[in-house]
């Protein structure tokens, strides 16, 4: 017996599914799809990333972003926080990113 297709149950999970491949980036020896998501303050929360400060953040975060081969899905530069998801390669630790991240900008 036949069922009425549902266009929100199964099309949808297709669809996740082939987003999810096409994401997908390979190495000579891994297929990946890694995100981190990072989100970090100034020193007791001051409001100093505004105007030419955010600026030259977004471009020193580029130029890290170029060097060591992330990409920056989303930035997010507020006043008092900042809010990046970056894709890495497998061979970059969680810890090694934000040094790369945050060393650079710290100039």
């Amino acid at each position: 017996i036949l069922q009425p297709f549902k266009a929100g149950d199964e099309c949808d999970s297709i669809l996740s599914e082939a987003k999810m491949w096409y994401m997908r980036k390979t190495t000579c020896n891994a297929t990946y799809n890694i995100q981190y998501h990072f989100v970090w303050i100034p020193k007791y929360r001051k409001r100093v990333l505004t105007d030419k400060v955010k600026d030259r953040l977004e471009q020193l975060f580029q130029e890290c972003t170029d060097i060591n081969q992330f990409e920056i899905m989303e930035l997010s530069i507020q006043p008092d926080y900042v809010h990046v998801l970056l894709s890495a390669k497998p061979r970059y630790s969680p810890s090694l990113i934000m040094q790369f991240m945050k060393g650079g900008s710290s100039k």
